[in-house]
C-alpha cells in the first residue's frame, strides 16, 4: 500500500468500530456506510450530501447481508452510484445531480471520478429521522461523522473542490467555512440563489490550504431550482469553475 491507501485503510477502520458500536444501541440501530463512489486522492470534485437513504435497521441489514457487522472493507461502492443507477427507478430524483455535469465532455469525466460521501453515514432515510434518533441517544453520531469528514478532507482525500448537496450539508458545514457566502448564480424567476460559494481552509504543514466550496440545492429538491433550465445553468457555471476558475 501506498501512503494514501495506508491512511485511508486506518480512517475506514475507525469508521467502521466507531459505527458499530453506535448502530449496536437499540435506541439507535441505523446500518451505516460512507461513500457512493470509488474513493481515491486529490480528486477535482468531491460531493457530501445529508445523509445516505434507505433507513435500514442495522441488525435487520447484517440478517440479510447474513454477516456479523459491518467491516471497513464495507463502507462504500467501486463506481459513481448516481452515474450506476441513473435509469433506475429509485434513483430518478437525483438525477439533477449527474444532470448538471452530464453530456459536457469537458466536466463529466469530473462528475464520474468524484468522491462522494455524506455528513452522517448512518441510513436514517431522511436528516430529520436522525435528529429524531439523536434526542435519545445524543449528539455522538453526527459529531462523530463530522469530525472524520474533516479529517477525510484535510488529511487523506484533500479534494481540489468540495460541492455541498442541501440545507443540512451546509449548515453542518458552515462554521468551518469562511464568511459570508458569495451568490456566484441566481435563480432568474426569484432570484434564489442557484450556487454559492466559499473556502475550506486550514493550515497543513505551515501551508495555507484554501479549498473552493459550492453549496448547491439538493438533487432531490421539487423547488423549481433544479429545473431543466437551471440545471443547464449551473452545467455552465461548473463548465467555467472548473476549467477556467472564472467563478
Amino acid at each position: 500500500m501506498n501512503e494514501f491507501e495506508l491512511k485511508l485503510d486506518k480512517w475506514l477502520g475507525e469508521v467502521a468500530d466507531k459505527c458499530h458500536v453506535i448502530a449496536l444501541q437499540e435506541k439507535f440501530n441505523l446500518d451505516f456506510y460512507v461513500f457512493q463512489s470509488e474513493v481515491h486522492y486529490n480528486p477535482k470534485l468531491m460531493f457530501i450530501g445529508a445523509n445516505p437513504g434507505g433507513g435500514e435497521s442495522y441488525s435487520e441489514k447484517n440478517k440479510i447481508e447474513k454477516r456479523q457487522r459491518r467491516t471497513k472493507d464495507d463502507l462504500g461502492e467501486k463506481t459513481n452510484t448516481f452515474v450506476k443507477y441513473y435509469d433506475t427507478a429509485g434513483w430518478k430524483g437525483l438525477n439533477p445531480l449527474y444532470d448538471m455535469f452530464r453530456g459536457n465532455e469537458h466536466i463529466e469525466k469530473y462528475f464520474k471520478e468524484a468522491v462522494i460521501t455524506n455528513v452522517s453515514y448512518f441510513n436514517s432515510g431522511t436528516f430529520s429521522k436522525l435528529k429524531e434518533k439523536m434526542k435519545v441517544v445524543g449528539k455522538e453520531p453526527l459529531n462523530f461523522c463530522m469530525n472524520k469528514n474533516l479529517e477525510l478532507i484535510k488529511e487523506i482525500i484533500k479534494p481540489q473542490n468540495i460541492i455541498l448537496m442541501g440545507a443540512h450539508a451546509r449548515d453542518n458545514f458552515l462554521k468551518y467555512l469562511d464568511k459570508p457566502l458569495e451568490t456566484i448564480l441566481r435563480n432568474e424567476e426569484n432570484n434564489v440563489p442557484l450556487i454559492k460559494k466559499s473556502f475550506f481552509s486550514y493550515t497543513d504543514n505551515t501551508n495555507a490550504i484554501h479549498i473552493p466550496v459550492y453549496i448547491i440545492e439538493h438533487p432531490s429538491a421539487w423547488n423549481g431550482l433544479n429545473n431543466e433550465k437551471n440545471v443547464s445553468r449551473k452545467r455552465d457555471a461548473f463548465e467555467k469553475i472548473l476549467n477556467n476558475n472564472i467563478l
